[in-house]
């Protein structure tokens, strides 16, 4: 026996697995986001917010006629790795401009004196 209207939802479980492999995308730009927020760059984050809305009702509209929820699904993934690539750029942008790397020798490491 399957219940009237089961057969529209065959895919409903692969959708949910696509939205389930971005949430360590959404956790990590969440965690860069407050780390952009700490480092005083707060008026960014609506800009980066619009940006992923864009990308999202665009690709939204042009896939979702042709290949339904499923497209919404991964559609969805792809603006996660969107924020997560844009907080991560303006975080790790300003960490390396306050902390720059400094030139590092191998013999730093292996033997060298510490203070020299």
């Amino acid at each position: 026996f399957e219940p009237m209207g089961a057969g529209e939802f065959v895919l409903a479980p692969l959708a949910l697995r696509i939205l389930l492999l971005s949430l360590p995308l959404f956790f990590s730009s969440a965690f860069l986001l407050f780390v952009m927020i700490t480092q005083g760059q707060e008026k960014k984050v609506p800009f980066i917010y619009l940006v992923a809305a864009i990308f999202n009702v665009v690709l939204n509209l042009f896939f979702i006629p042709q290949y339904g929820f499923m497209a919404s699904a991964v559609i969805t993934g792809l603006t996660e790795l969107l924020i997560l690539i844009l907080v991560g750029y303006f975080s790790f942008k300003k960490f390396f401009r306050n902390y720059p790397p400094t030139d590092v020798k191998a013999s730093d490491f292996a033997g060298g004196e510490i203070g020299n």
